[in-house]
């Protein structure tokens, strides 16, 4: 079953909203908690110009700090159970694969909602 329908937005906003899920991969980069900062700062830039961006760059947050309390609760848990290491590792897996598929929808003009997801902040 295919999800919510194509939005008729144009490309700037498409990247716009994929740029938003892309950004939280500066986690990798050594910049830490630049997954929950560029995504905020994407959705307060672009929250009034477009609906679409607004969306994706709120879930792309949301999802970064779900992310982010899932990451600490492990780490902390492999730190007295060191087969807990899979944990985080897979998680961090997870987390690259789950943002290269709403960068997708978000490209191609679709919704996306991330997986288990806490809905932390409303639009």
């Amino acid at each position: 079953m295919k999800s919510a329908a194509v939005h008729s937005t144009g490309a700037a906003s498409r990247t716009w909203a994929m740029s938003a899920h892309l950004s939280a991969l500066s986690l990798y980069l050594g910049m830490i908690f630049a997954n929950l900062l560029f995504p905020y700062l994407i959705w307060r830039w672009q929250k009034k110009r477009s609906g679409f961006v607004a969306e994706h760059a709120l879930e792309a947050l949301n999802y970064q700090f779900t992310f982010t309390a899932v990451v600490l609760v492990s780490l902390a848990v492999a730190r007295f159970f060191p087969w807990a290491w899979i944990l985080v590792i897979a998680v961090g897996t997870a987390n690259i694969l789950l943002i290269g598929k709403a960068a997708d929808r978000a490209k191609s003009g679709h919704r996306y909602r991330y997986p288990g997801s806490f809905r932390w902040l409303h639009g």
